[in-house]
């Protein structure tokens, strides 16, 4: 539910996206689950079905979710570093923010945090 469509669409044919695709990512523990469409209402059935696909296998697999940290049929999310909206995909602005806020590096093991935070 939170992708632009048209963006989104062309990962699959439609009839592979009823067939083949289950719309969640998992790393680590946080697990993502999405849905695609050409409209939103076909966007919102999508990410119905593969909620319940989630829900199916966690339950065969006898997995155990955190309700408290569930968070359902939201338009914009903060996902790995990224903020997710049916707008598009851009960097987390809290990500951005603490790069402006580093201090500028003044030796080698400095150097190496400000790469590695600028280069997520």
């Amino acid at each position: 539910m939170l992708w632009n469509f048209s963006s989104t669409r062309n990962l699959a044919s439609k009839d592979e996206r009823s067939v083949q695709r289950t719309a969640n990512v998992c790393i680590a523990d946080d697990v993502l689950c999405f849905g695609v469409g050409d409209t939103y209402e076909e966007a919102v059935a999508d990410h119905d079905r593969c909620m319940i696909a989630l829900l199916e296998c966690c339950r065969k697999k006898n997995l155990h979710l955190n309700k408290d940290k569930l968070q359902i049929k939201r338009k914009s999310t903060t996902y790995m570093g990224h903020e997710l909206t049916e707008n598009g995909v851009k960097a987390d602005r809290r990500k951005i923010s603490a790069i402006i806020d580093m201090p500028a590096p003044a030796d080698r093991p400095a150097l190496r945090r400000l790469l590695g935070m600028a280069t997520y």
